[in-house]
């Protein structure tokens, strides 16, 4: 279950981000005292049933609180990364370890 740990642990990450107490998430969902202590706990997988109305309140999509992608910063990135740089990312996953390695220093070298 570490995965469901992994939206909590966004949960909570963007809570404190925004300075918003877990007590005005319970309110705003109308959840019974220490619900949110329960998801913690891993007592309850409750949070389930939320994530649509937790992503509004938080201001994230569900795919954001799922999988922690963020669908502005993916689109950047896309839009950064070059035929070449796709070509060199697939050689290098293509190498051992060691040589990847040797590879990282090389380029460390040569960048300064």
């Amino acid at each position: 279950m570490d995965r469901d740990y992994g939206i909590l642990e966004r949960i909570v990450i963007l809570l404190s981000e925004k300075g918003i107490d877990q007590k005005d998430v319970i309110k705003y969902l109308n959840l019974p005292r220490g619900t949110f202590s329960n998801w913690i706990r891993k007592k309850s997988y409750s949070y389930y049933e939320y994530l649509s109305e937790i992503a509004d309140y938080l201001g994230v999509s569900i795919k954001y609180l799922t999988t922690g992608a963020d669908e502005n910063y993916i689109s950047e990135i896309k839009s950064c990364i070059t035929k070449e740089d796709l070509e060199l990312i697939k050689m290098l996953n293509e190498l051992d370890p060691n040589a990847r390695r040797t590879i990282r220093d090389m380029i460390l070298l040569v960048h300064g």
